[in-house]
């Protein structure tokens, strides 16, 4: 065998297997069994850094807070306003919730509530409760639900055409309706 037509990666390979036979030989003879801990030494020890001072209290006394309570950060007027934790009470949610929307299939039937003009809830008869309401019974044109204020029964919300943005016109479909459409001969 020649050694210029051993490969790069033998060569490489050789040395990596030369290296760890030679650890291995000088850890079974010996190698690192006399390395112990030097003698402490006073002069090499050296000062813990002091602390330093405590900062003042950050915190102030409470009477210090009072103007936050004046003027709360998160309200648009900056003047305190009460709020309650259990949610709406019972009187302005069933003056505001209005039944939008039946949809009735064999398997499926689901109504759509408006709570506020910017709020819609749809609900599912048998599902569960979103936000609050719950649907209980529902016909083709009423539902009863379930909310926050109790059991109500709601009629369907139908326009009457009073307010609300007239269609837009559209002068062409207008023209066209009045055409009488061409018969091939």
């Amino acid at each position: 065998m020649r050694l210029d037509m051993i490969g790069l990666r033998t060569w490489l390979l050789a040395t990596v297997v030369g290296w760890a036979l030679l650890v291995c030989v000088l850890a079974v003879a010996g190698l690192g069994k006399r390395v112990e801990l030097l003698p402490d030494d006073p002069a090499l020890v050296q000062r813990l850094p002091t602390l330093p001072a405590p900062a003042p209290e950050r915190l102030g006394a409470f009477e210090k807070y009072s103007e936050i309570a004046a003027h709360p950060a998160f309200a648009e007027d900056r003047l305190p306003h009460p709020f309650f934790l259990s949610g709406n009470d019972g009187g302005t949610a069933a003056s505001t919730v209005r039944l939008t929307g039946v949809l009735l299939t064999d398997n499926f039937k689901m109504a759509t509530l408006t709570l506020d003009p910017q709020d819609s809830v749809r609900v599912q008869l048998g599902g569960e409760a979103v936000k609050g309401w719950r649907l209980l019974a529902l016909q083709p044109r009423s539902a009863t639900v379930e909310g926050p204020s109790g059991t109500q029964t709601l009629e369907l919300h139908v326009f009457n055409g009073q307010g609300g943005q007239p269609p837009t016109a559209n002068a062409a479909a207008r023209g066209a309706a009045t055409a009488t459409p061409q018969v091939p001969s």
